[in-house]
Formats: C-alpha cells, structure tokens, sequence
C-alpha cells in the first residue's frame, strides 16, 4: 500500500483487478469465434452478409451476458440468429419476399392467416435445410467442448468494446448491402436477414434524394399530350389473380388435364404478355394503382403498411373523369392495411368478406372468388356511371392442401411425390378461380357499356417447384367488345400496365406515363417516389387529368 497527495495505491487490490480483466478475456474468445463460425454457417454468399450476421450476434451476445453466463448467452444468441435467418429464408422461398420491418407490425395478423400452414414442405427448401444443417453442427461442437457449469458471469470493464464492436461491424459491412426488390432470393443469400433489416433502417434513415425542394416543378413541365377521351367511357376492371401462371409456359412440370383451358381461349381474344412482378400481392398492387415501380424507392420496403394520406393513384384519376371506384377481395378488411389505403387512393368503398353474410367457404377460411365477382358485376349492371373495380383473387392462395382439392390433376416432374401431390393440389386451386373468373366474363359481355378487363399476376405460387418459372407470369387485356388488337404484346412490368391500359384505350395520359415509358427515367422515378411517398407531393400534377 502506498499513500500519495492524500490517494491510498493499493497494488494488491489493483493487481487482482488487472490480472480478473485479462482472465476475462479468453473466457468470451471461443465464444465470439463460435459466434463469427455460427455467422458463416447461416448460408451468405459473401463476406458481407456474414459481417453483418456476426456484429447483431456480438450484440446480442453482450445483452445477454449482462444477466447470463456464457453458455446460456451463446445458445440465446444462437437461437435469435438462426431463428431469424431461417424465417426469412422460408418466407422468401414461399411468398417472395425475406422478412421485413413490416412483418413485426402485422404479427397479429398473420396469426389468422392460413397461408403457413403446411409445415411440411418447410424442410423441402434446400436453403433452409442448409441453414439449419450448418448451424446445428456449429452448436454441437461448441456443447462438446464448452458443455460446463458456469457461474454467472460478471460483468468486465473489457466487454464494453462489444457493442461498439458489433455496430462497427454492421455498419461496415452494410455499405455494400443493396438489396435488389425483383430479386429477393439474391438479396437473402448475398447480404442475410439482418442486412436487408438493417438496410431498411439505415436508408429509411437517409432517404431524402439530393436536391429535393419545390424548384424540382420546373423539372417536370405539364403533360402536353392529347387531352381527348374515348367516346364513351369504359368500365374497367383490374383483376389480380392470386399465385396464378400460364401453364403453356411451365418449362419443368407436365399436367394433365390442361388446368387453364378458359384462360388460353381468352388469350386467343386479348391482348396478352409476360410481366415481371416486384413479389408480394401488395407490391403487385402497389405497382400497378400507382404506376410507381418499387426499385426506385431508397430501400425494400412494402409502401401499403406505410401509406397514411392522399396517395395518387390511377383510381383517383380516373374519379377525375367521372369514374365511380371500389375494390373488392375475400380476405379482412385490416390485412395489408388496405382499408386505410384504398381510401386514401381514391377508391370509394372497399368490399370484403365482412360484407356477404351470405358467403360460402371454399376451402378453409378462404371464400369462393364467385361471390366477389357477382358483386362487382351487379355494381357494373345498376350504375349509370362507369365503374373501376379492383379486385383480388383468393383461392390459389397457398397452403395446397390435399383435402381441399377437387378437381384431379396429374403432374409429372422431377420434384418428390409429396411436391407433385401439392403441384396437383395448386392447378385444382387454379381451376376454381378460372370456372369463377369464366362466369364473370361471360356476365360482363352481356353488359351495354364497353368494359375493359385486365388480369395480372402477382407472384409465382410459394412452392419451391415453382422458383424457376418466372416466365409464366402474365397479363392479360380483355375488351367485351372487341375494340382492342389482340395478339401477343410486349413484355411488361407491373407498374408499366396502368400506362398500356390508358395507351391501347385513347384515354388522356398522364405525366408520369410518359416518364415511366422511358427507360431512361430512373433518376427521374426515384426523385417522384420519395415526392409522392414521403415527400410534399410536388409533382401531383404527374398523376392528374
């Protein structure tokens, strides 16, 4: 003990505090070097997305060691990793898209949701059989050397470095993390879970585009094109057709009896195409009422769970012109927060199930399409105005569960019995929704006024089978009295189908329907996006009469 200017030094006390820090430190080195083999094991392409995996597990690692010991903060960790790497693979290969900001909002809902219920083909999808294999090992090879009574761990002065050693981390790692909206199993596989959540954070953060102001009006003069309409206005109606494809254009799977015959008679009579989807129905959606394409937006994001005010819409343009506008589907009012979307884009009254008392079950909770399309068309035979109708299709809507199949379907690929069995199920699913859509066609020729049907789809059916056949996405324009060219037309993106629409019909164009024709224009869109979104609505001017 040594005393100077009034400070008592005591070496021991001192030592023993020196030599506890440095004992400290290989106590937690085979765990953070588990931690960085467990962020390899989950399945990234490049170094990038395992950076990113390894600093949120270095956080999460030092929360837990606050209050646990090691063996207990590891496995915790190990199961938040995993969890949510594995989570998103599976929600990526059976909906489209990797888990999102959104998805911790809409929990709830998706508890009354029947679309992840066939747990078995979970352990189809090679990803995550990859992701689960490699993880497993790495938790039972550290269990084998580090299986042991711990005490609670103390808390070393030294630990604080781990928090700014996983921020560190992330957020070098994240300047190399841009995630793609059209290719989402890329953006799973090169950059992982985290670093599309943290991609959303980070340019959520940072999203203004450089030079946003008011003066950015005087970049987009006023539409000088012909502002003449048809003679007659038409009605239209969009249909968005549930995990639907063209089967004639499946390159791998061979089914008996054709399961679509209506819809290639239809093809014979509209004008039709192949459409690239940006994954998920509401994206889909989002796509085509807005003519705005989500890869001009900062980062991945799903805009309906964002959209809380006027947004422009084809919808609102069209009520511009005289058009009465609903939208129609089977499924809840709240899902995909459509009930506050719809309305803030125009759309007087949205029908749901909540609204046919007298609906009838299909197959689990989901609702035959019929009753949808006897709505719409009893709306378009009683209104003396012309009608928009947006309507989504529900009973392709996975699971594909044996049970509910009613039409039989052969189906000869490469895949397992138990995936050809589901692939049977789907095209029965299929059949259900081209006898209802084949009805309400039938119906709509009967009408006096000219009405203009286009169909869509929206994603490939979440079946692992389907991953390759992105070619078999369509679209298809009908006219009940036959005005249009038929014929094959040219390949198309969602949000390019408002503009075809308004093209191949006479109808005024808008401003953004010249931007968006340009391919050119992707400065352009991304400067719109965040206007209309997010920004002041500068640019309304794009999307009125």
């Amino acid at each position: 003990m040594f005393f100077y200017g009034g400070v008592v030094l005591n070496y021991r006390a001192i030592g023993s505090k020196i030599c506890a820090f440095a004992a400290a430190i290989p106590e937690h080195l085979c765990e953070l070097f588990f931690l960085f083999i467990l962020s390899i094991a989950i399945r990234h392409e490049n170094i990038w997305g395992s950076l990113v995996t390894y600093g949120t597990a270095i956080l999460c690692y030092f929360l837990f060691s606050l209050f646990l010991n090691r063996k207990q903060s590891f496995v915790l960790t190990f199961l938040v990793a995993v969890g949510i790497s594995l989570s998103s693979c599976i929600k990526t290969e059976l909906l489209g898209i990797p888990l999102q900001l959104y998805d911790f909002q809409m929990v709830l809902q998706l508890l009354n949701v029947d679309g992840l219920s066939d747990i078995s083909q979970f352990w189809e999808i090679h990803e995550a059989q990859l992701t689960f294999l490699y993880s497993s090992i790495t938790l039972v090879v550290y269990s084998l050397l580090f299986w042991k009574k711990q005490p609670v761990q103390k808390f070393y002065a030294w630990m604080l470095i781990l928090p700014f050693l996983g921020v560190g981390t992330i957020i070098f790692a994240m300047k190399n993390v841009e995630p793609d909206i059209y290719n989402q199993m890329d953006n799973l596989k090169r950059h992982g879970a985290f670093g599309i959540l943290y991609s959303q954070l980070y340019k959520a953060a940072s999203m203004t585009p450089e030079g946003y102001s008011a003066s950015i009006q005087k970049s987009f003069p006023v539409n000088s094109s012909s502002k003449e309409r048809p003679d007659t206005l038409p009605n239209i109606v969009l249909v968005l057709l549930e995990s639907t494809i063209d089967p004639s254009r499946l390159t791998d799977i061979k089914v008996e009896p054709y399961p679509t015959p209506f819809l290639e008679e239809l093809k014979k009579k509209s004008l039709y195409g192949r459409l690239s989807v940006p994954g998920g129905t509401a994206n889909a959606e989002y796509e085509v009422l807005t003519s705005l394409p989500l890869k001009s937006l900062p980062t991945t994001r799903v805009p309906f769970m964002e959209i809380n005010r006027h947004t422009y819409s084809l919808p609102s343009f069209l009520s511009e012109m005289g058009y009465q506008s609903f939208a129609y589907h089977m499924g809840t009012q709240k899902f995909y927060n459509r009930n506050v979307v719809f309305k803030e884009m125009g759309i007087e009254k949205y029908y749901t199930r909540e609204n046919y008392p007298d609906k009838t079950i299909c197959v689990k909770r989901f609702y035959h399409d019929s009753t949808m399309f006897s709505s719409i068309f009893s709306k378009l035979k009683k209104s003396m105005n012309p009608i928009f109708a947006h309507a989504l299709t529900l009973i392709p809507h996975h699971p594909y569960d044996e049970k509910h199949a009613k039409f039989a379907f052969n189906v000869n690929s490469k895949n397992s019995d138990a995936e050809n069995k589901r692939l049977a199920n789907y095209f029965s699913r299929l059949r259900y929704t081209q006898n209802d859509l084949a009805a309400f066609i039938k119906q709509v020729n009967t009408l006096p006024r000219r009405t203009l049907v286009l169909m869509y789809s929206d994603h490939l059916p979440p079946l692992s089978s389907m991953r390759k056949e992105k070619g078999s996405l369509f679209y298809l324009l009908y006219d009940s009295k036959g005005q249009l060219p038929t014929g094959k037309n040219s390949d198309l993106a969602t949000y390019e189908l408002a503009t075809m629409l308004l093209k191949k019909s006479f109808f005024p164009l808008r401003g953004i329907d010249s931007i968006v024709s340009d391919e050119h224009n992707a400065d352009k869109l991304e400067l719109i996006h965040f206007d209309m979104l997010y920004g002041e609505q500068y640019l309304s001017k794009l999307f009125t009469n």
